[in-house]
């Protein structure tokens, strides 16, 4: 396997990559984490419930993220909603991942052919009728709002509420599992050769990585991005590109990591 004996870096929890760690173990592949964020409640959730209590109001939700479908439906049930009994409202998403987490809750999401990620999204959205659409975008605090502005341009009207917080840090994961490496473990293991790949999923792991491993120490690992705005992130630092996925999953990730590696251990042979 050309991934076996290798070993891979998540910057994402441990409760969030269960799936791409048994993915590499498939593969003999080992995975450790040095977590770079957290995801926490959002400090008030007023907006969020003013939102819940009128969701009959809006035409469509936009959902984005696995996490804000998660966080913002149990806390629609929290509040005596059951979202599957709410047919009205459409339920628009990036990712099968995303729509997945929707269908969890009992929702059919609805989803655009070729749209990857929030640009083409928008571009979807924005090609069909808006004009005084009501939209619910719940997102993350540090989630951009392209969506929204191109919405707004064409007439609608966009609600985006906070459902969840994206923190510097690595709290929940197992305190002493010797799989969950600190930043001076990182930099020695890379600096080493030990690690072979760093794998990133947002643009804040991204800025929170090189905010406690220097660039240099990344100089043999292969980087790689979950989607193009990870990537463009990774980009922006003068960093060598990024092998991205076509699709945002973990599963896919994973593939575009072993096909790196038969790529260049035949040039090897």
């Amino acid at each position: 396997m050309s991934l076996a004996g290798k070993k891979i870096l998540i910057t994402r929890p441990i409760e969030q990559s269960v799936t791409m760690a048994q993915l590499l173990r498939e593969r003999e592949a080992e995975a450790v984490y040095f977590p770079t964020i957290r995801i926490v409640p959002p400090v008030s959730w007023d907006a969020c419930d003013d939102a819940i209590d009128n969701y009959r109001t809006y035409d469509a939700v936009i959902m984005t993220s696995v996490n804000a479908v998660r966080y913002f439906f149990n806390r629609a049930i929290e509040r005596g909603l059951q979202p599957g009994l709410l047919p009205k409202s459409k339920v628009y998403v990036v990712g099968a991942k995303t729509a997945e987490a929707v269908a969890s809750f009992g929702i059919a999401a609805a989803r655009f052919p070729g749209v990857t990620n929030v640009r083409t999204l928008a571009e979807a959205l924005c090609a069909t009728p808006v004009f005084r659409k009501r939209f619910l975008f719940p997102k993350g605090n540090l989630a951009g709002s392209d969506i929204t502005v191109a919405l707004r341009a064409y007439g609608a009207c966009v609600d985006e509420v906070i459902v969840y917080e994206t923190t510097v840090g690595a709290a929940g994961d197992p305190p002493g599992d010797p799989a969950v490496l600190d930043a001076a473990q990182v930099c020695t293991m890379l600096e080493s050769g030990t690690i072979d790949a760093v794998t990133f999923f947002s643009p804040s792991s991204v800025e929170n990585f090189f905010a406690a491993v220097p660039q240099d120490a990344v100089r043999t690992a292969v980087l790689a991005a979950i989607g193009t705005t990870t990537a463009d992130a990774l980009l922006t630092l003068s960093l060598a590109a990024p092998i991205v996925p076509e699709q945002p999953t973990s599963e896919d990730l994973v593939s575009v990591l072993e096909q790196y590696f038969t790529h260049h251990r035949n040039e090897d042979e």
